[in-house]
């Protein structure tokens, strides 16, 4: 008798745990889906200093490393690619030393619509600044190059 009873209470115990955890995951599921539908909707680049959990000069670091060069023209803006060409942006990133240590410290945004990134850097054991300008078009933060000659100026 106190066998049966014993099983009785397992699977009915058993039972009761797989129902709770469905209605848990279904509400999770609806809440979830509406949340998305709710951001995904009305989107706006707000903080161009964060993409994909990191800062645009960092990932433009990590294109460089990886030597992603038609990656990385995808973050450099249409005017500064009109300006200096691709290739010659191209060419100008492969003889830069870009392989240093980046921080984002500050980012200050200007009447014209153009965003400062100040950057600390630590090259060779010295402390500096790296400031890059930042524009956002089309919904996508790009990097303003200032010069190409014999490297990349930010």
């Amino acid at each position: 008798m106190k066998i049966y009873v014993t099983y009785f209470l397992m699977i009915s115990a058993l039972i009761s745990c797989n129902v709770k955890e469905e209605e848990i995951s279904n509400g999770v599921d609806e809440k979830g889906i509406s949340d998305l539908a709710s951001v995904t909707s009305d989107t706006n680049f707000k903080n161009p200093a964060l993409i994909y959990g990191t800062t645009i000069g960092e990932l433009v670091q990590q294109l460089y490393k990886l030597g992603k060069w038609t990656e990385l023209l995808r973050l450099i803006s249409n005017s500064s690619k009109s300006q200096y060409g691709e290739d010659a942006i191209i060419n100008a990133f492969q003889k830069t030393e870009f392989g240093f240590q980046l921080k984002l410290k500050s980012m200050s945004h200007t009447p014209d619509g153009i965003i400062q990134l100040n950057y600390q850097t630590i090259k060779f054991g010295t402390v500096g600044v790296l400031r890059m300008d930042v524009v956002v078009e089309n919904d996508t933060c790009r990097i303003i190059i200032k010069g190409v000659e014999p490297e990349i100026l930010f």
